[in-house]
């Protein structure tokens, strides 16, 4: 027990002078350096069918590129398999009819996921 005790004597000190000097010098990077946000927004809304052609959607905000899209059931489950084909995805929205699956007046949930563009 004598050489343990001896040895956390001996190097504890260093051990915690080091450790609080490696968070000062990271918190010190982070502010002359800070990194590019990549904070993704989740955007999502809600369509009760009415008829089978064609929908267009607007998401209400621009990403910067298009989002990713899913479409979730009522069970909050990814519709899969080409339940809904999408059309045209941009994006401010999206353009899409449905496969197969569906009948009127069943609600479907849309997410976009993306970084929002920058005024």
């Amino acid at each position: 027990m004598g050489k343990v005790n001896n040895f956390l004597k001996d190097h504890i000190l260093g051990v915690f002078l080091t450790s609080v000097a490696a968070g000062l010098l990271s918190t010190w990077l982070f502010q002359v350096f800070p990194f590019a946000n990549d904070e993704r927004e989740v955007v999502k809304g809600e369509i009760v069918l009415t008829h089978f052609g064609e929908y267009t959607e607007k998401y209400g905000v621009r990403f910067d590129s298009p989002p990713k899209l899913q479409f979730l059931n009522e069970y909050g489950s990814t519709y899969s398999g080409g339940a809904v084909d999408v059309l045209e995805h941009g994006n401010d929205g999206f353009v899409y009819k449905l496969a197969r699956g569906f009948a009127v007046g069943e609600q479907l949930t849309w997410v976009a996921t993306g970084t929002l563009e920058e005024n």
